[in-house]
């Protein structure tokens, strides 16, 4: 694994910002289910019953197509098996819902021998492009086909745009840093655009493969969505607004622990304004909530496993 440290002097943003952000979301949270009336927003979760169980497994099928997508950049000779792989994108994805979207990717590489842990870290990083073309182009269909909002049109636009440009730019964008910088991790991560750019050039088809995968794993949480919108006895169809509502929002909050307080008023905003009871969009969004603490418990306990097996590895 290519590790990349900061020193104190070299930080770029202030230690309170992380936790400021959360308690401010939480704040807003809060605010939400008291509009909504807390006594309500209960009663709506106790109708789902035992169908929390299946709303707690249905992110499963989401995953697994991710973890496809980031396998298939993969040379076939050196890919860990798919429970392995998946193990590490669970954890990894603890990481970075904890971490601004990035902290558990370094994980993801530990599913490698440590001799090809340089050509893992490229991989993770391209496949970190492919999801956001694929981000990108979920969010354009979003925005020319459902969308009738113009600001949620304009935010689709806006977000396939950076989807589909800055993977592109990266590279040129590392190299350049690189050559005016004399700090290790900056030339590690340019190294790490390089070895991207290489595998890119020299099986462009595994990108193309990858992107669809992963845009049927940011599709996915539209039939997901729709589920818990049926068992909470709203229309499952609103889930074609809701879901591309909720990507949305944690894409752009994606710098909040956990994304807390940005999700919760997008999908309000959203909700609402497709006439949907507050009452039932925070009960979804509870829900969600409750099911994604539930995963980031799960990969914070694989996480070590993940740790383990790259030790055993070097």
């Amino acid at each position: 694994m290519i590790a990349v440290t900061i020193t104190p002097g070299e930080r770029a943003t202030p230690k309170w910002l992380g936790p400021g952000l959360a308690a401010t979301g939480v704040l807003i949270t809060l605010v939400l289910v008291w509009r909504a009336g807390p006594g309500a927003v209960l009663q709506a979760l106790a109708s789902v019953g035992p169908g929390f169980f299946a709303i707690l497994l249905a992110p499963l099928g989401g995953m697994v197509l991710h973890c496809q997508g980031w396998l298939n950049l993969m040379p076939a000779s050196r890919r860990p098996s798919r429970q392995a792989a998946l193990a590490a994108y669970v954890a990894a994805q603890a990481g970075d819902e904890l971490g601004a979207g990035i902290v558990g990717e370094p994980l993801k590489a530990l599913v490698m021998p440590a001799n090809h842990r340089a050509r893992a870290a490229a991989t993770v990083a391209l496949d970190n492009a492919a999801q956001l073309i694929a981000l990108g182009l979920f969010m354009l269909v979003v925005a020319l086909a459902v969308c009738r909002s113009s600001m949620l049109a304009l935010g689709g636009l806006t977000l396939a745009a950076a989807g589909l440009c800055l993977p592109l730019m990266l590279p040129g964008l590392l190299r350049r840093a690189a050559r005016g910088s004399r700090r290790p991790w900056v030339r590690r991560l340019a190294r790490i655009g390089g070895l991207a750019g290489l595998a890119l050039a020299a099986r462009p088809r595994r990108m193309l493969v990858s992107i669809a995968w992963h845009l049927l794993g940011k599709a996915w949480i539209v039939p997901e969505m729709a589920l818990a919108l049926f068992l909470l006895g709203s229309r499952p169809g609103l889930a074609l607004v809701l879901g591309p509502a909720s990507v949305a929002a944690a894409t752009l909050g994606a710098f909040i622990p956990g994304q807390v307080g940005a999700v919760e008023a997008g999908l309000a905003a959203t909700g609402t304004a497709v006439g949907m009871g507050l009452t039932t969009v925070m009960a979804l969004a509870l829900l969600r909530r409750i099911r994604g603490a539930v995963w980031i418990g799960v990969g914070l306990f694989l996480a070590g496993k993940v740790i383990e097996r790259g030790r055993e590895t070097v």
